[in-house]
């Protein structure tokens, strides 16, 4: 059922605050002190969340519609996520293998982070601190590593 400026006019403050829905998820928020307010519940990435258009009487029952109508029809603004062990690997291989001289080495980096990626491949590199740790001493030939031990 659609709401009527009568309707709106009608709605009183009462002990909690409540809502008369509209269409389209939009509805009037009425707060216990008496304040109207235009909003809308939606999903974003699986995640509840609430707009608010403005307030009534500022704005209009059919203006709130029309901004309602507005947002259903803007595109979704992801918000960016950490990129995956995966993603950050295989870019890392790219510019790393070709500067290997040793085929051995190569060989052994590939296989390496093949072994990483297969089981931490899809978490995001930002929630697990061990696996750069373990791509960071991958960088590393034997011989740096031996060289950094016996210059300590």
């Amino acid at each position: 059922m659609t709401l009527t400026a009568k309707q709106i006019d009608a709605a009183k403050p009462k002990d909690k605050p409540y809502k008369i829905r509209d269409i389209e998820r939009l509805y009037l928020y009425i707060s216990a002190a008496g304040s109207k307010s235009w909003k809308c519940d939606g999903d974003v990435d699986g995640r509840r969340t609430t707009i608010t258009y403005g307030k009534y009487p500022d704005l209009s029952l059919a203006e709130a519609r029309l901004r309602n109508l507005e947002h259903k029809k803007a595109p979704v603004e992801r918000v960016k996520m950490a990129p995956t062990f995966r993603e950050v690997a295989l870019e890392w291989l790219e510019k790393k293998v070709p500067s290997l001289s040793n085929p051995k080495r190569r060989h052994q980096t590939i296989t390496s982070l093949e072994q990483f990626i297969s089981k931490v491949g899809d978490l995001a590199i930002d929630k697990m601190p061990l696996a750069v740790r373990m791509m960071y001493s991958i960088t590393y030939s034997p011989q740096h590593r031996k060289q950094k031990i016996d210059a300590h």
